[in-house]
């Protein structure tokens, strides 16, 4: 807020006319696309739940050609195909990979818990509603580019968060019904915890702002690609913080995700040296 203030943003609080509605739109699907990817692991294995949520890209191609119109090469859509296969080698989902130790990004059997078959296609649903809440969020944040300050979106979807979620867990509580495992229950956190959840704030919002900057420079489906270098970055923390060492398919997939975003990164650069060069693409 003091950022758009310091700049002196017009309409630092509601945003510019005419662009309030997509704003708003881009909040409450926002606020379903994190809720998809967090039901979803409470009853799915992780590495189940990360191959899902990396449909988000092919998605976001998809909306982005059909809303925006806008391009999407045969050489983006086979690094983003080349990306998913490196994050089911990484991920390993149970439903492809069955052994007795599901391998997920966290590392650990443990991170998920054993339900019934009909709670696992709830949380697939689920998940899946949270990959097309994610995409069309993209989608807004890519439709809204040049007409709002980065602050705008990212205010617009933390507001909606906090009112979408306060409300649920009021409601969880009222309602009659609904089992007592399903109702929100508050807990003081622990020094350690509260030092955790800062952290996710404040990373988080960096990371909203930073993915709210590239949608403003780059086309949707080319710029969610990018988005499989999470993955690599969750492996590398995981060897950091946790000491797991990742297995030969994992080194596999991290090897297609970055050779993938290289060729999608560099895809452009001859004609760019081109237009360098002689300041037209014509002469190439």
């Amino acid at each position: 807020m003091s950022d758009r203030w310091y700049k002196r943003v017009p309409y630092p609080i509601l945003g510019p006319p005419g662009t309030r509605g997509w704003l708003n739109f881009r909040g409450v699907v926002g606020f379903f696309g994190l809720f998809g990817g967090y039901y979803s692991v409470q009853y799915i294995s992780l590495s189940d739940a990360t191959v899902i949520g990396f449909l988000t890209p092919f998605a976001t191609a998809f909306l982005g050609r059909i809303i925006l119109k806008e391009a999407f090469s045969r050489k983006e859509a086979y690094a983003a195909i080349a990306s998913f296969i490196g994050v089911i080698l990484i991920a390993r989902p149970s439903f492809l990979f069955d052994s007795g130790i599901v391998h997920g990004v966290g590392g650990s059997s443990q991170n998920h818990i054993e339900q019934s078959e009909k709670m696992r296609l709830v949380a697939v649903c689920v998940g899946l509603l949270g990959v097309v809440g994610a995409s069309l969020a993209m989608v807004s944040m890519r439709r809204l580019k040049d007409s709002i300050h980065v602050m705008h979106s990212v205010i617009f979807f933390t507001s909606w968060c906090l009112i979408i979620s306060t409300f649920s867990c009021v409601l969880s509580n009222v309602i009659p019904g609904i089992p007592e495992a399903s109702k929100v229950v508050w807990l003081w956190p622990d020094f350690e915890q509260l030092m955790g959840i800062i952290a996710i704030g404040i990373l988080g919002f960096i990371g909203q702002v930073l993915l709210t900057m590239g949608f403003q420079k780059e086309a949707a489906g080319r710029g969610t690609l990018a988005l499989y270098i999470s993955i690599v970055f969750s492996l590398i923390s995981e060897r950091i913080f946790f000491h797991h060492q990742p297995g030969t398919l994992s080194f596999f997939g991290i090897a297609i995700i970055l050779s993938s975003a290289i060729y999608v990164a560099v895809s452009d650069l001859p004609s760019v040296h081109c237009r360098f060069l002689t300041g037209s693409l014509r002469s190439c």
